[in-house]
């Protein structure tokens, strides 16, 4: 038996796909009634939808999560597995060293101060 890595791991997401199609995407649902429209009543629309879709990204680049070291699965909710989706990402045993990176990532033409 596999004897489990003690700790966590900080996992920084350094790139992720351009394009729509290339992962990195989910769909989240969206109740009508949670969404506030000042210009729109809604007794102007007669089909206006209960619910709709709306596609939304699973990580943004600078994304620093707190991972499992054996699975590599952000710790708590919701869960996210950076392997699973197709974006590429770091991991580190600091926090100082996962926020340094993700500082590069996020400002490329900006180095990070030791």
């Amino acid at each position: 038996m596999k004897k489990k890595k003690q700790g966590y791991l900080f996992c920084v997401i350094t790139k992720i796909p351009s394009e729509y199609e290339q992962g990195n995407w989910y769909d989240h649902v969206v109740e009508a009634k949670d969404i506030r429209l000042d210009f729109i009543r809604r007794e102007d629309f007669v089909n206006f939808p209960e619910m709709f879709g709306i596609r939304m990204p699973v990580f943004e680049v600078g994304e620093i999560l707190i991972v499992e070291p054996d699975y590599k699965r952000e710790i708590g909710y919701p869960g996210r597995k950076p392997g699973k989706w197709n974006v590429d990402c770091e991991y580190f045993d600091t926090a100082e060293k996962a926020i340094k990176r993700a500082v590069e990532v996020m400002n490329p033409k900006t180095e990070a101060k030791p």
